[in-house]
C-alpha cells in the first residue's frame, strides 16, 4: 500500500467503515441517554486527586452488549485546572519560518504572509526547494523538496494488511528504516526536540511507523512520528471538531524533511473551572447509556484520564475544556473485522456527554444532535 507522508494525519481523520445512519436517534442519545444516572457529584482538583482511584476494573451487560472496564486513571498533578483561550502565535510562526526556509535558502517567494516558497532561482518556473505555509485554521504545513523521501511504504504486516498500523493508538515500530541509525524512540524524542522552542505546547508521540522511499528504490527511509499536544501538563485529545492539536512529522538521516500540523498557538485567556464533576459520576451515566451510544458488541476501555480537549472558535482561536476521556476499543458488529480505537468523553465541568466514537473521525455526535446526519460506529 502506497501511502504519501504528508497526507497521512488526513487518510487517518477521513478513513470510514461500514456505518449504520442514526440521524433521528442522535438527538435523544446525545441530549437524554448519554446523560443518565445517578445525580451528579462534584470536588476540585485537589479533592479529586486524593478521592479517585488509579485503577478501574468491572463489567457488565446491557441489551446484549457488554462493557469491559480494566483501565488506569490518569489526573494531571495540579490543584487547578481551567479553561484556556488560544490564538495564533505570530512570533513563534515567523521564527519557524525564518529557521526552515530564510536561514537555508536564498530565493524566498512569499506568496502571502504566511505562504513561502524557496526556489533554485529567481526565475517564475525555478524549481522549488521547499515550502511553508499557514492555512485558514492556523495549521502548518512544510516540505523539504530537496530530501523529502515521505512516499514510501510502511513496514509490517498483521492480518488486517499494512494499513492497519494507521490506526493503532500507541503503536511504536521496532524496525529501523533503510539508511537510518536511530532507533524509532530516539526520533520521536528527535522531533519533540525540535518543535519545543517553537510553541507553548510540550508534546508525546502517540505512533511511531517506520518506511523506506519508493522513489530510490528504497535505498533510503524515514520515521513518521505523531504527536499529542500536553498543555500544562494536561494532555489534550487528538478528537476533535477541526484540526487536532499536535503535529505529525516524517524524519529522515537528513533531519525533518516534512510536517503538517496545530501547534502555533498561544494563551490569550483563561478562566479557573472550580468545581470537577466526579469519576464516578460520570462512570454511571457510561454504563447507565453504552449500548445506546454505539452497534459495537463490546466495549474495553482500557485507560481513563482528565484531558483537555479543543474547540476552534471564531476565525484562529481554539478552547481548551476539561473532559473525562474514556479511552478503548470497540469490536465490531457480527465480531468481523477489526476493532477500533475508540473514546468516550464526557464534560468535566458538568457531567454531559461531549463526544464519543472512533478516535480519529473529527467531533460529530454533539454537532449531529443539532439535526444533521449522523452514523453510528462501528
Amino acid at each position: 500500500m502506497m501511502i504519501n507522508g504528508r497526507g497521512e494525519a488526513t487518510l487517518i481523520r477521513k478513513r470510514t467503515f461500514s456505518v449504520l445512519t442514526i440521524a433521528v436517534m442522535i438527538f435523544s442519545l446525545t441530549g437524554c441517554a448519554g446523560n443518565q444516572g445517578k445525580e451528579k457529584a462534584y470536588t476540585d482538583m485537589k479533592g479529586l486527586s486524593s478521592a479517585t482511584q488509579k485503577q478501574e476494573k468491572t463489567s457488565m451487560e446491557q441489551d446484549g452488549k457488554k462493557l469491559l472496564f480494566d483501565a488506569d486513571v490518569s489526573i494531571p498533578d495540579t490543584e487547578k485546572i481551567y479553561r484556556v483561550t488560544l490564538g495564533p502565535d505570530e512570533d513563534k510562526a515567523r521564527r519557524l519560518g525564518k529557521k526552515l526556509m530564510e536561514d537555508k535558502y536564498r530565493n524566498i517567494a512569499r506568496l502571502s504572509e504566511w505562504d513561502l516558497v524557496a526556489t533554485k532561482t529567481e526565475s517564475a518556473d525555478s524549481e522549488t526547494l521547499a515550502d511553508f505555509a499557514l492555512d485558514d485554521e492556523w495549521a502548518v504545513n512544510y516540505t523539504d523538496v530537496v530530501h523529502d523521501v515521505s512516499y514510501g511504504d510502511y513496514h509490517g504486516e498483521d492480518q488486517y494488511g499494512k494499513d492497519a498500523f494507521l490506526f493503532r493508538y500507541g503503536y511504536t515500530t521496532d524496525i529501523i528504516p533503510n539508511g537510518m541509525q536511530m532507533r524509532p524512540e530516539e526520533a520521536g524524542e528527535s522531533v519533540c526536540s525540535f518543535f519545543k522552542d517553537y510553541t507553548g505546547f510540550t508534546f508525546a508521540p502517540y505512533r511511531i511507523l517506520a518506511a523506506d522511499s519508493t522513489e530510490d528504490g528504497a535505498k533510503s527511509g524515514y520515521y513518521t512520528v505523531w504527536l499529542r499536544a500536553v498543555y500544562e501538563n494536561f494532555p489534550v485529545c487528538i478528537k476533535s471538531d477541526s484540526v487536532p492539536l499536535g503535529l505529525n512529522a516524517s524524519i529522515s538521516e537528513n533531519g525533518i524533511v516534512d510536517f503538517q500540523g496545530l501547534f502555533l498557538l498561544k494563551k490569550t485567556g483563561q478562566d479557573e473551572v472550580t468545581k470537577i464533576v466526579t469519576l464516578q459520576s460520570v462512570m454511571d451515566r457510561l454504563k447507565a447509556s453504552f449500548s445506546q451510544l454505539s452497534n459495537s458488541v463490546e466495549i474495553r476501555i482500557s485507560h481513563i484520564a482528565l484531558e483537555y480537549v479543543s474547540e476552534r472558535q471564531k476565525g484562529k482561536s481554539y478552547l481548551l475544556r476539561p473532559v473525562w476521556a474514556f479511552y478503548g476499543t470497540a469490536a465490531p458488529e457480527g465480531g468481523t473485522g477489526r476493532d477500533e480505537d475508540w473514546v468516550y468523553l464526557y464534560s468535566a465541568e458538568d457531567g454531559t456527554l461531549y463526544d464519543y466514537g472512533d478516535l480519529y473521525s473529527s467531533r460529530g455526535g454533539m454537532q449531529q444532535a443539532a439535526g444533521t446526519s449522523a452514523a453510528a460506529k462501528p
